[in-house]
């Protein structure tokens, strides 16, 4: 049997100082972008732009011009970077209301793609249209995260414009190149498919709506919609790259031909079901729709529109990632379906997460739900949200700090959209929602309320009756 010898105090002394050496010369890895997505504190951006431009931008924002900036970030400087509005529906309604709080898009290397802010090329300054929270693309993204997929970073910002208050947003990573260096060593193709899905008669296809309001939301959408889903459904159709055109004209990353033959091939792969580890990133997309479905965001891959997500290809494999939840939270499934009470869009079934689409029509959910196996690993992805991130009370922790982190910039915000009692109801709401949409899906995992639905006893849902989400 080996015995431990007892070693001379020389050679401990030359052991220790060479692991200490070594713990100085390993430092952790520093946080992304300087580490602006911290989150711990509203940072501050200060865009000078000339009058005249400004006007411009502000007489002219539905055409996205674009205008050379100066942006001091946290009291640093940086030059010739481009400003735009950005947007489509949202910025068109925010336009009609006659107010200038526009989605902003910063971008650092327009010029000079060497020049970013600290590797940053771009970051969306999000309004917080349609959210009287001020949390709801904040959260969303943060459990998404913490479910395991890919989602980008975001942090609070106090924005003026010349040195004026303007407001409070939410800066948002851009899903761009970027987010591949962070995220995938700059390798693979990234695409951000739109689909068109609005016929010229004024009818979206298979979708009853309930009311004016629902059907106003949706006729918004036809100057950028089209006729066809085009690919975004991510539904194999045939071998012609052409027949993907919502996915190929929306690339991020320039792809060429043999690129896109290789996702057609995925597509084709998706489809049949035969390997799907071949074609797929399963665990990753697993993880996205074990966050994205607690979200409850419609206006995104799981609702009628197939958008609001990014598809990333390396190597033929495919996975996806989060963008925009502004309607989350129950938000637009209520707005399409006020017949559908509060109690039940919290307590929706985790197996049959569509709203108004066939399931065929969803490939990239299909396979999960069809599959016993993919099935089990996303309840246990499910399982394993639940109890890092509500049941250990981190969530409520986190909203808390958010909350009183942001409250005194909503207070002062000159240009918010809504009262600061609308905001404070509509936070509470927001923590009610997710607390009762945590135990519904514990429910559903425990077996004590179905997964599905349409399969629901309704005394054995969560009571949500007190929950009010709103514009």
């Amino acid at each position: 049997m080996w015995k431990l010898r007892a070693l001379p105090f020389t050679i401990i002394i030359i052991l220790l100082a060479g692991f200490i050496c070594f713990a100085e010369q390993s430092p952790a890895a520093a946080p992304p972008y300087n580490g602006f997505f911290d989150g711990s504190i509203v940072h501050v951006i200060n865009i000078e732009i000339s009058e005249e431009d400004w006007q411009d931008l502000k007489d002219n924002a539905v055409e996205k011009r674009k205008y050379e900036v100066s942006a001091i970030i946290d009291g640093e400087r940086f030059e010739e970077v481009v400003l735009s509005a950005k947007g489509n529906a949202s910025l068109s309604r925010v336009a009609a209301m006659g107010s200038d709080r526009y989605n902003f898009k910063l971008n650092f290397n327009k010029h000079d793609k060497d020049r970013t802010y600290y590797g940053l090329d771009k970051m969306k300054l999000a309004n917080m249209y349609n959210d009287p929270s001020y949390m709801r693309d904040y959260l969303s993204y943060r459990i998404i995260s913490e479910a395991g997929g890919y989602a980008p970073l975001a942090s609070n910002v106090w924005v003026t414009i010349n040195g004026e208050d303007f407001g409070l947003y939410l800066a948002v990573e851009e899903i761009d190149k970027s987010w591949l260096s962070r995220t995938q060593n700059n390798k693979g193709k990234l695409y951000k498919p739109d689909p068109a899905w609005v016929d010229s008669s004024n009818k979206v296809p298979g979708l009853t709506l309930k009311d004016a309001k629902a059907l106003e939301y949706f006729l918004t959408k036809r100057a950028f919609f089209g006729n066809d889903d085009a690919g975004a459904d991510l539904l194999y159709s045939d071998e012609n790259p052409e027949s993907y055109s919502a996915i190929f004209d929306n690339a991020v990353v320039k792809a060429n031909e043999d690129d896109q033959i290789r996702l057609v091939q995925s597509l084709k792969g998706l489809k049949e079901q035969s390997n799907l580890s071949s074609v797929l990133n399963t665990s990753e997309v697993i993880r996205y729709f074990a966050g994205h479905n607690f979200t409850m965001n419609y206006d995104s891959y799981t609702g009628i529109t197939a958008h609001n997500y990014y598809l990333y290809e390396e190597k033929g494999i495919l996975s996806m990632a989060a963008w925009d939840y502004n309607d989350g939270f129950g938000l637009l499934i209520s707005a399409l379906h006020p017949e559908l009470t509060m109690t039940d869009i919290v307590n929706w079934g985790i197996d049959t997460p569509l709203c108004d689409v066939e399931l065929l029509q969803r490939p990239m959910w299909a396979w999960i739900v069809e599959n016993d196996d993919y099935l089990q690993e996303y309840h246990a992805a499910m399982g394993e949200l639940l109890g890092k991130y509500f049941q250990s009370g981190r969530f409520i922790r986190e909203i808390d700090e958010v909350y009183h982190l942001i409250r005194p910039y909503v207070y002062k915000d000159p240009t918010r959209f809504y009262s600061t009692d609308r905001f404070e109801r509509e936070v509470e709401s927001m923590k009610a929602f997710c607390i009762k949409r945590a135990e519904s899906i514990q429910r559903q995992l425990d077996g004590a309320l179905s997964a599905d639905t349409m399969a629901q006893e309704a005394e054995a849902k969560v009571d949500a009756s007190d929950v009010v989400i709103s514009h």
